[in-house]
């Protein structure tokens, strides 16, 4: 792995905290590392927002498309998402 997959890096800002914590466990869930709200808190120089989602720069692209399948399936379903996945 290299020094530039270990970096952390957003991939997506949540509507709110709740759904930030759904999209989390949703991506720990397929085996993707995730980090934010409280959990950055405890990494020296790492600031990030309670709704930002954050991952590994090596498992971005995996963790934009799985977030990305459940906004769809969101909304095809009659659900409304509130946030848009961040490139």
């Amino acid at each position: 792995m290299s020094m530039q997959s270990d970096r952390w890096v957003v991939v997506h800002r949540a509507g709110n905290m709740p759904e930030a914590m759904v999209l989390r466990s949703l991506l720990q869930s397929e085996g993707i590392p995730v980090l934010g709200g409280e959990a950055a808190e405890t990494l020296p120089g790492v600031e990030f927002n309670e709704e930002e989602i954050c991952t590994l720069e090596g498992r971005a692209e995996d963790a934009r498309a799985v977030i990305e399948s459940y906004l769809v399936r969101g909304k095809d379903e009659g659900g409304e998402k509130e946030s848009e996945p961040r490139e």
